[in-house]
Order: structure tokens, then sequence, then C-alpha cells
């Protein structure tokens, strides 16, 4: 069977990466959600794609253009989860949490600058390792990121963390071995560089292959004949309609 996960929840009929559009997406039976995550001025993650304040927010009032990284959590956005209120509302589904590192830092010029974006990405990592953690391991959580840097901070911090490569560009038999030697359990290619020889390969390699982003039905139905694992999509309901799954009724 293949999965189907909302993209940023169910992105088309509510907010991206809200806790309504989350909550729509399990109503609509998807199999899991996938999000994004930033860190917090004070350590805490929430769930926002990008690195300010965006205009896609319906409250985003005088945040607009503030660094998410430089915003203490209690004064974020009212629509903005926490990433454990989402946890909260997905209980009991498949959540594939992504790391955004940029913005991780304000920009500066010092030499000190890399030295600083590396100290916050080992914070964004042991943030989220600390947060499954105290959640008793309750979640089933993928981690994935185009950062390899922070997936290996992930895994070294608790190498139990299920976690899965991002990329835009085709995935190489030799990439793939190396990503299944870092302990990745999948890769998750844009649907345009998905076809039946990466999806052969990743699976030789014991990788589940994860396509992104797809809302195209006739897309939809050709991915799910090449054998991918799941599919990541804005339209939750029109995949497992496409894909033969809609419930009765």
């Amino acid at each position: 069977m293949v999965r189907v996960f909302a993209h940023r929840g169910s992105s088309r009929q509510a907010v991206e990466n809200t806790l309504e559009a989350f909550r729509l997406a399990r109503r609509q039976a998807a199999d899991g959600v996938e999000l994004d995550t930033r860190l917090s001025a004070d350590g805490v993650l929430l769930v926002h794609h990008d690195a300010t304040w965006s205009s896609r927010l319906p409250d985003a009032g005088g945040h607009l253009g503030r660094a998410v990284s430089e915003t203490p959590a209690p004064d974020r956005p009212p629509s903005v989860p926490t990433l454990a209120e989402v946890l909260d509302a997905c209980a009991g589904m498949i959540v594939n949490v992504e790391l955004k590192t940029d913005g991780l830092v304000a920009q500066g010029s010092d030499e000190l600058a890399g030295v600083r974006e590396a100290a916050a990405r080992d914070l964004l990592a042991r943030a989220l390792v600390e947060l499954l953690a105290e959640r008793g391991g309750r979640d089933e959580v993928l981690v994935s990121s185009f950062d390899a840097a922070a997936l290996d901070l992930v895994a070294a911090r608790n190498p139990a963390c299920r976690l899965g490569w991002l990329t835009e560009d085709r995935l190489e038999p030799t990439v793939l071995a190396q990503l299944a030697g870092r302990g990745h359990v999948a890769v998750h290619p844009h649907w345009m560089v998905t076809d039946a020889a990466v999806v052969a390969d990743a699976h030789r390699f014991g990788l589940a292959v994860h396509a992104w982003t797809v809302d195209d039905p006739a897309t939809l139905a050709h991915l799910a004949a090449l054998g991918v694992d799941a599919i990541i999509t804005n339209v939750p309901e029109v995949a497992l309609r496409s894909l033969g799954r809609s419930r009765p009724g």
C-alpha cells in the first residue's frame, strides 16, 4: 500500500502548518503528515516553513519579516503551533518532521558566523531528540532534511531516530549506498527525479521512497505504479481517491 502524507497538513483546504490543517488531514484519513520545524529564540520547536514569519499566515501582522530564530515562542503568531502540539494532534499518524536549517542565526560576515551556525544546528538537533525522549517514544516520527549535517547530529544523539534524506537531485546508487550506511531508512526525492530505477535501487539498499510534492491524479497513479512507498501531497483526499483508498460514503 502506498502511504499518503499530507504536505504541511491538508494545505489546500486550510492554512499550511497549522493545527487546523493537520487535524483536517487526520479526518481525511491521511496516513501521516509532513511538516517544517524551526527553533525559536528560546529553544522551542515551532512549526513553520520560512526562516521569517510569512504573509501566508493569517495573523502574521507585525511579525512579518522577523526571523523565527529571533522570536521567543510566546511572541510567535497565534496560528503557529509548537511541534509538541502537532504531535499531540497527530497521535497515531506518521509525522515527517523536516528540520529547517536556513536562517538559524542572523546573517553576518565575521569569522564566527560558521561557528554560530554549527552551534545552532546542534541546538536544533538536540531540541528534537530531547522532545521525542520527553514524550516517551510514543510518536511515530521520521526526521528529514536537505541538511545532511543536521541529520547526522540527530543520529549521533539518538541512533534509533528514523532519518530520510530530502533532495531535488536524482539519486544515484552510490549516494543511496552512503545513505543506507549512515543509518537512513528513507529517501525523499522530488517526484520529477523519481523513476523505476531510482525506486528499485533505493529498495535494494533497504530505503523507502517518499516522493514529493504531488497533487495531480495521473502523476499520483504513475508514482504508485513505480512502487514508491509514500507520496507527499497537498491534497490528501485527492491522493487517496486516486490510489483507490477513499473511504466508503
